[in-house]
């Protein structure tokens, strides 16, 4: 993401705000290996996440609403992460899934219905996920977390 460096990341809460899951899902994705955090995890340290993990958790919220299960989003999240940097792709791309196999495809909406025809299993349903406005979505999320969006009234108090 331009303007924010590979080591910058938000916890855990933040970034599960930024994706738009709750914090129960987002710790069940982490402990399953769905989405693991690429800044900082372990056992005694909190959980930080970079901007491609924000990314992974939004293909997980819209791959999970159209029905697909773990195992499926955990390859769809592979593909997603082997394609490199998101600033390096175009703004036509697009997931596309038929709950067996995932593709990238970018370009225009011609090259969805070949890449359609190229997938096993045709006669299937599909699930088309603009990945680009998810990149958007991202970065947007992220920038405003990182700006400390979210806090609840600065520092807090103790109670006696």
């Amino acid at each position: 993401m331009q303007g924010v460096s590979s080591s910058d990341g938000v916890r855990a809460p933040a970034a599960y705000r930024c994706a738009g899951v709750t914090y129960r899902m987002g710790d069940h994705y982490a402990r399953t290996g769905v989405v693991k955090p690429s800044i900082a995890r372990g056992r005694y340290r909190q959980r930080v996440y970079g901007f491609s993990d924000v990314l992974a958790l939004l293909l997980v919220r819209e791959l999970r609403a159209a029905g697909l299960g773990l195992g499926q989003i955990r390859r769809a999240v592979a593909i997603l992460r082997s394609h490199g940097s998101p600033d390096a792709w175009p703004p036509t791309v697009r997931l596309l899934t038929n709950g067996r196999a995932a593709r990238m495809v970018i370009g225009p909406e011609e090259e969805i219905v070949d890449a359609v025809l190229a997938l096993p299993g045709q006669q299937g349903w599909y699930t088309v996920v603009d990945v680009a406005g998810l990149v958007r979505e991202a970065r947007e999320a992220f920038g405003w977390a990182l700006r400390g969006g979210g806090r609840r009234g600065g520092a807090r108090r103790r109670r006696r």
